[in-house]
């Protein structure tokens, strides 16, 4: 399962995140908002803040955006795949071999785990937790909580992806809500799943 923790407020990452957050929204919204992001941003926004703007989105809305964004980025599926993966692997080889974040046990008999603080998501970043069932496909059940900075408007979402075989091309997304009722593509024959 992906699992993104989105805190929003301002900021970005380095590439390949920016140029994947720019080609989720190109292949979202198509050339055109990727143009209008570019000719009307502010000498003093950061590209994300542009796209809120001129799309009259809410934060929230923005905030479920990036979770979007993120699922995107467990196998990589983007309109332009075969163009990317040479770049990220050729520049990025650490991305590919990410595997995801380390959780650290707080009760492992109760299946109670977290991630350490220092690899809580920036702004506009995320996380992904690896999450293998105990056979293929087999139901993962989930309660998360998360934490924000309200004065600075900062918030989470969360999704999952589950992929078959960890080939390209075959991952399944959920939702990407807003709030703590997690949810989760359907069952099927995934032998790995991202949150």
């Amino acid at each position: 399962m992906l699992a993104r923790g989105v805190r929003t407020a301002r900021g970005g990452g380095a590439l390949p995140t920016n140029t994947g957050k720019l080609q989720y929204i190109k292949d979202r919204d198509g050339l055109a908002m990727f143009n209008r992001i570019w000719n009307e941003a502010r000498n003093t926004e950061h590209p994300l803040e542009v796209y809120r703007r001129i799309t009259g989105i809410s934060q929230a809305e923005l905030n479920r955006r990036v979770g979007e964004y993120a699922q995107h980025n467990v196998t990589w599926d983007y309109s332009n795949r075969a163009d990317f993966m040479p770049f990220v692997n050729r520049l990025y080889p650490f991305v590919t071999a990410y595997n995801g974040v380390a959780v650290e046990a707080v009760n492992a008999a109760a299946g109670h785990f977290r991630i350490s603080d220092a690899v809580t998501p920036s702004d506009y970043g995320y996380n992904k937790i690896k999450l293998v069932p105990a056979s293929d496909g087999a139901l993962i059940r989930l309660r998360l909580r998360g934490h924000v900075n309200s004065a600075a408007q900062s918030g989470w979402t969360f999704g999952f992806v589950a992929v078959r075989n960890g080939a390209p091309g075959t991952a399944r997304c959920s939702p990407a809500p807003t709030a703590n009722s997690p949810s989760r593509p359907s069952r099927g024959s995934a032998r790995s799943t991202w949150w």
